[in-house]
């Protein structure tokens, strides 16, 4: 049996973008990750968060990155507690 790591996976999304300089991100949708991002919008640390569909109906979440002074908005993330 394996252990996904989703919500670890979805930071590592945010970070990485982040730390590439890219605009957004995206990942596949859940409740739980549109709430963790909507958080990280009402705090300032990303510009934008919005749901989409594509072409095939499946539904994801469209992260805006912020960057102040060229920098990304977020300095350092990680997730907590471990699954399981």
């Amino acid at each position: 049996m394996s252990v996904h790591d989703t919500i670890g996976d979805f930071i590592t999304v945010i970070r990485n973008a982040g730390n590439a300089g890219k605009p957004s991100c995206s990942y596949p949708h859940s409740n739980l990750r549109l709430g963790i991002a909507n958080i990280l919008q009402e705090r300032g640390f990303v510009e934008n968060s919005d749901e989409s569909i594509n072409e095939n109906g499946i539904k994801s979440i469209d992260i805006k990155l912020k960057y102040v002074n060229g920098e990304h908005a977020i300095k350092g993330i990680s997730r907590l507690s471990s699954p399981g």
